[in-house]
């Protein structure tokens, strides 16, 4: 940021599929470099953003997308580089794969679409 003052308008839009396909309990979050952002902790919670939006049913859940979108606004204070990243939380802390930008099975046809992730920063306020 060009000014200790300045604030970080943080959008996230993820679109992809996880190796799980009880994924209702996952939420993204987002970090500024090891700092969590987002709302205080509560006990034992996870800290997230948005609920992961699921894509699928039972029938065919390796070949539909999930998604999650949401924004945040940061005050970081300084005029250092910063580095953020969106976290993918696993709601019941099982070892996932991840699929940004494909489903599972990323098969070769018109039902296996490929998509687009995008995060946008932009300093608010210099």
């Amino acid at each position: 940021p060009s000014a200790t003052s300045s604030k970080i308008y943080i959008s996230v839009n993820w679109c992809g599929e996880s190796s799980r396909s009880d994924n209702h309990y996952d939420t993204f979050g987002l970090h500024r470099d090891t700092t969590v952002l987002g709302p205080a902790a509560a006990g034992s919670r996870p800290r997230g953003f948005a609920p992961v939006s699921l894509g699928f049913n039972a029938a065919n859940a390796a070949t539909t997308k999930d998604s999650g979108n949401f924004t945040w606004v940061d005050s970081p204070s300084s005029t250092s580089e910063i580095v953020y990243h969106a976290t993918y939380h696993s709601g019941v802390g099982a070892t996932i794969t991840l699929y940004t930008n494909r489903t599972v099975s990323d098969t070769d046809d018109t039902g296996n679409a490929r998509t687009a992730s995008i995060i946008t920063l932009m300093e608010v306020g210099a």
